[in-house]
Order: C-alpha cells, then structure tokens, then sequence
C-alpha cells in the first residue's frame, strides 16, 4: 500500500513540477529510502505518519494557495497525526508538505524569502494547533468518560518526555537526545555530504547563472530552515528522543528531504532549468 502511494506522489511531482519534480522524486526516494521507511510502513503503528506525509505532499501540490485553504489543511494534517500517531514519527507529516509548499508558494507567487517564510510559519502553526488541541481533547474526553485525572496524568506524563522530570528513571538531555538521533545509520554523515554538495553545486551554479541563482535563493534558504523542524522537536522531546531513538530518528527524514530537494533546487540552476508548475 505505501508502494503505490509513493508511487502516485511520484507521478505527481514529476507530472505537477517537471524538471524540479524529477528532483524532487529522486530526493523524496532517497530520504525514505535511507529511513527505512517502505520497510517499516508495513508495521501498522508507524504506517500512518509514513502515509499522511505523502498524502499532504500530493494535497499540497493539487490545493488552492490562499490562506484559508492552507490553514485548514495543515490543522486538518496536525489532528490526524494525533489520532493516527503515537509519537512515533508525527514531524514528518509537517516537514514533507511543508517542503512542496515552499515551491509551489514561490513558483506561482515568486515569494520573497520573508513572505515564505511567513506562509511556512502560519501553516506550521495551524499544523501544531491540530496537534495540540486534538491531545487536550482526547484528555478532556478520558476524564470524562473514566472519572479519572487523565489531564494531571498526561501533564506530568508530558513533563516528563520534555525532560523536565526524568523522574530518577533515566537521565537524558536535548544535546544528547540528538546525538543519539543522528548517529543511527550516520544520518549526521549523509547530512554533512548533502551539504558539501549543496556547496559545491552553489559555486557552479553562481558561475553558470548567478541571477537565476539570485532568485532561487529564498527557495533554498527556507528549505534549509525546515530540514532543522526535527533538530527542534527532539531537543525539545529530549527525553522521549533519547529513550526511543530506535525509531524517532525517522523524524530526520524530513531534513534529508529538505535539503535534498535544495540541492536539486541548485542543480536546476547548474543544468539551468526553470522551476514549473502545471496547474491544470
């Protein structure tokens, strides 16, 4: 099933983005390839977040681009992260829609860096207000319906996954909750080439069109910014991260797909290809 999902969301890049969606294709392939993701979407808890970052991508790529559109569908992405997910990998169904916005907002609307990072951080923010009011509701619900303190057992249980209160159980810190993040499979390392290459492709891409490379920049600068959404949410969730790394560092998919897609971005200058968008 997840197969053909990203199947069709291949399909729809390539048909909705031509050239960049190839690239996009390649970087989307790439990042949960490396996550294991086709490996562990056949585990049923971790299969939502992986099925719901591709359906926003292929939402993304067919929605209205006004305000209210954005702000429903991002809230609407946030709630059922929180009925489908259990903190399992909920950051990647921000991140991966996130990513398409950012080109579809600049390629229709040729965005300024300050006006998309403006759209990314509303989206972002109904995203959260999804999350966050869904959680309540499901403990409001739970007191009510059990007679028992479900919202004084889910704050202290919550305090205790930022790492506010280990509770003498483990000790656990954000700089160490990453670490123990990026060190599975390298994915610090594979971060570290992405990045050399972004270098190396920027230089070139400066020498080949330094003025398309100009206007391109805002892509890549907020592309960047939201490859660092999962570095936040596990310094944040330090102690969640830390005790359950064996899956959380999935949430870094979402940085290997954003920087991914901004070193296609560059690339698109080197080869000089266009960005499109096919809005039929």
């Amino acid at each position: 099933l997840y197969a053909c999902l990203f199947s069709v969301c291949v399909i729809v890049l390539v048909k909705k983005f031509k050239h960049v969606g190839i690239g996009l294709s390649i970087s989307l392939a790439f990042s949960v390839s490396l996550c294991g993701c086709f490996e562990y979407a056949s585990v049923m808890p971790f299969f939502p977040s992986f099925a719901l970052a591709l359906i926003g991508i292929i939402w993304v790529a067919y929605t209205r681009l006004d305000t209210t559109n954005l702000a429903i569908g991002f809230f609407v992405l946030g709630s059922l992260t929180v009925y489908f997910d259990f903190l399992d990998n909920p950051i990647m169904t921000l991140g991966f829609p996130l990513t398409l916005l950012v080109y579809r907002q600049y390629i229709e609307r040729s965005f300024s860096f300050k006006n998309l990072l403006v759209t990314c951080i509303t989206s972002s923010a109904f995203w959260f207000i999804g999350y966050a009011l869904l959680w309540i509701t499901k403990w409001i619900l739970g007191s009510i319906v059990t007679g028992n303190n479900v919202v004084f057992d889910a704050v202290q249980q919550a305090n205790f996954r930022l790492g506010n209160d280990d509770g003498g159980v483990v000790s656990t810190s954000p700089f160490g909750a990453l670490i123990a993040n990026l060190g599975v499979l390298g994915i610090w390392k594979v971060i570290l080439v992405i990045l050399c290459t972004s270098v190396v492709a920027c230089i070139v891409a400066y020498k080949r069109d330094k003025n398309m490379l100009y206007k391109l920049i805002p892509v890549v600068l907020m592309l960047f910014g939201i490859a660092i959404i999962p570095v936040l949410w596990t310094l944040v969730l330090s102690n969640h991260s830390t005790i359950h790394a064996w899956f959380t560092w999935r949430n870094f998919s979402v940085s290997l797909f954003a920087l991914s897609a901004a070193l296609a971005t560059l690339l698109c200058v080197v080869f000089k290809k266009r960005l499109s968008y096919e809005s039929v």
